[in-house]
């Protein structure tokens, strides 16, 4: 189901489509057409959203959808080392290979969303839908091309080469 709503925080207005922190499938429309129906069109609903960064919002605070992420998670990592001890392999290798796996992508991704919460406290990153390619610009002037590269993606929908490559050509044609 897709529900699109706008909220209100002190910083402003915004609009969003995620329901909640983790995406749900559905296997029959039925299912996904009761989720619709809580949220009828113009009722007023309450999202909850990341004070560090008012864009963030979800409609629902639900954690089953992550216990069962994690139960997942978890029978992905024992059945490997369950079969590592199983031929003679060291589980202990084994464990830190696979949480090493797990961990390297996590702390990236929370790196990449915590240096965004930065520089939009620090007001060098736009709230979202409030950007222009002159905060590209003046992002760039900064040093910050990473997240000029990634204000560009934002703003025009492009790949990551894409985005590169015309973050570079604005700053070569800019005064």
């Amino acid at each position: 189901p897709i529900v699109h709503y706008r909220y209100s925080t002190p910083h402003g207005s915004f609009v969003s489509d995620k329901l909640a922190t983790t995406g749900r499938l559905y296997s029959k429309e039925a299912k996904a057409r009761k989720v619709i129906d809580r949220y009828p069109l113009g009722s007023t609903v309450m999202a909850h959203y990341n004070p560090a960064d008012p864009a963030e919002a979800i409609l629902e605070r639900s954690v089953s959808g992550g216990i069962w992420f994690v139960l997942v998670g978890l029978l992905c990592w024992i059945f490997p080392v369950m079969g590592a001890v199983a031929v003679g392999l060291s589980w202990q290798v084994i464990a830190i290979v696979l949480s090493a796996l797990v961990l390297l992508p996590t702390l990236l991704l929370l790196r990449s969303r915590s240096s965004v919460a930065v520089a939009r406290s620090r007001g060098l990153y736009p709230l979202a839908g409030s950007g222009s390619d002159a905060d590209v610009i003046a992002l760039m002037t900064r040093g910050e091309k990473l997240l000029a590269i990634r204000l560009y993606r934002e703003l025009h929908g492009v790949g990551l080469k894409e985005a590169k490559e015309a973050v570079e050509a604005m700053t070569k044609n800019s005064p």
